[in-house]
């Protein structure tokens, strides 16, 4: 099943995403309709039942983020984890929405929902605590309030195994202050006697 859902304010209404084939709890994502508790967010979702997401998805929601920067970008299946395949194809797109864009905000965040979350009756990290030691793990991490963009990073690292946002991005500051140095270093200065 292929559903494009743009999706304002609340995420009450997430159970629609899944067009009748599956009435997933609505308070399962109460509270979780921002980035921040301040900004509604717009949401775009490929949805999958048993099936697997595949390249011609990835370039879909891509298509999706180059037009609209700042959306968040959902996939979502019924399955309780991705394929390595899938991880492949959904790694880059999630790396590229992790770029630095504003505000403290990553270009596209990647929220990816498993049949863990979606068949969940509370909150995801509630849904997580009986799961596997990765879920238990961030279950523990994620205790109180989560928001929408903490949610993103959670299930990015739980499902696509990445590292935390702040980590990765700091990591790439990091290469970038290492390149610039050592671009520096390679130009002589005015004044300086050439080798």
């Amino acid at each position: 099943m292929h559903v494009v859902y743009e999706m304002n304010h609340e995420l009450q209404g997430f159970n629609t995403l899944l067009a009748g084939s599956v009435h997933v709890r609505q308070n399962m994502l109460e509270n979780l309709n921002s980035i921040d508790d301040t900004v509604a967010v717009t949401q775009f979702a490929e949805c999958k039942t048993y099936d697997h997401f595949r390249q011609v998805d990835v370039k879909r929601m891509m298509a999706l983020a180059k037009d609209f920067p700042g959306v968040i970008l959902v996939f979502a299946t019924l399955r309780k984890e991705l394929t390595a395949n899938e991880k492949n194809l959904l790694r880059p797109l999630a790396n590229r929405g992790r770029k630095y864009w504003k505000a403290e905000r990553p270009y596209n965040p990647v929220l990816i929902l498993t049949g863990t979350e979606l068949f969940a009756d509370f909150r995801p990290e509630y849904s997580w605590k009986d799961g596997t030691p990765a879920h238990t793990a961030m279950a523990q991490k994620m205790r109180g309030h989560m928001s929408l963009l903490e949610l993103c990073h959670a299930t990015q690292q739980l499902y696509l195994d990445t590292k935390p946002w702040h980590e990765w991005l700091r990591e790439r500051w990091d290469l970038k202050r290492a390149k610039m140095a050592a671009q520096k270093a390679a130009v002589p200065s005015i004044g300086s006697p050439a080798v």
